[in-house]
């Protein structure tokens, strides 16, 4: 950007001296949305925000069937219709360190509303609220970016079982996985003036839990992320983007479960609007591209720092 100079000095840890002033508070919002700046050591950020995720799925099944021509079947046919429904209320405190260094913790507050429709047009209702699974997570800037290389961050996640067990009350919609994780990834930060690319790339361990019926390996998942974040003025900022998880099979007693695999992926779109230094709005949106992603998240956040 003009008058920024190429690369971050010893003294800028977060790397925001390639920024102009005149794009600072828009572009640095943008980039800690997407985990791709620590803080400044002992600055502290508080995010309360609100989402809302909505999946649907419809499942036809044939009982006792058998094709006699093409387009002719014998049989029950059974079809149902899915609606889930998720609210989510969430607040997460991140605290800068020392050697460019972040953690952060999240506590979710969740209401999982499940509508099922049959083919008689019988509908049942199941919902559920309660605190979901709490995270922890701890970030470090590993270089900074210089000439045609770009900022490299690795990060560290937990995550805990406070959501509950969904094997306790299968009558009930899950808040929680019932299953620790152990989480990591890298982000790749590039200034394109007058736009950020970001890229990430993580793997999840889902670590293996005994039930009443087994010991159940829910799977690894990898995840990727791609995107750029666009100032488009002193305040408003555009951040856009692609992600995926692909979620290995589950097994029960080291047996694959059959269609337990699965892949998300979802289009990223969004805003933010920074209404001081210290303070401001984030509206993102999340479209699903596959059977088994969310047909749309919709979050609303609310940053605010303390230094």
């Amino acid at each position: 950007m003009p008058g920024a100079p190429a690369t971050a000095s010893a003294g800028d840890p977060t790397g925001a001296a390639r920024v102009s002033q005149r794009d600072l508070a828009s572009i640095e919002q943008a980039l800690l949305t997407a985990n791709a700046l620590v803080l400044p050591p002992w600055a502290f950020e508080l995010e309360p925000s609100f989402s809302y995720t909505h999946s649907s799925s419809d499942f036809i099944s044939i009982s006792g069937n058998s094709v006699v021509a093409p387009s002719i079947i014998v049989g029950e046919i059974v079809s149902q219709r899915v609606r889930r429904d998720s609210f989510s209320l969430a607040l997460t405190g991140r605290l800068g360190l020392p050697g460019a260094m972040q953690a952060d913790l999240r506590v979710p507050f969740r209401l999982e509303t499940v509508q099922t429709i049959d083919a008689d047009r019988t509908e049942t209702k199941r919902d559920s609220s309660d605190v979901g699974d709490i995270r922890l997570g701890l970030s470090k800037q590993l270089f900074f970016e210089t000439g045609p290389w770009p900022d490299v961050l690795a990060r560290l996640e937990v995550k805990s079982t406070t959501g509950g067990d969904p094997f306790d009350d299968p009558d009930e919609p899950p808040i929680g996985s019932g299953f620790w994780s152990v989480g990591g990834n890298f982000t790749f930060v590039k200034g394109v003036d007058p736009a950020v690319l970001f890229g990430s790339i993580g793997y999840t361990w889902n670590i293996p839990d005994e039930k009443s019926f087994g010991e159940v390996d829910p799977g690894d998942t990898v995840n990727l992320r791609v995107g750029a974040a666009l100032a488009l003025s002193n305040e408003l900022s555009l951040n856009f983007g692609w992600d995926a998880q692909f979620g290995l099979e589950t097994s029960v007693d080291d047996r694959d479960v059959p269609g337990t695999s699965f892949t998300t992926s979802n289009f990223l779109f969004g805003f933010s609007y920074a209404v001081s230094r210290s303070v401001a709005v984030d509206l993102n949106f999340a479209f699903g591209v596959t059977e088994d992603s969310p047909d749309v998240e919709v979050t609303l956040a609310l940053p605010f720092r303390l230094y």
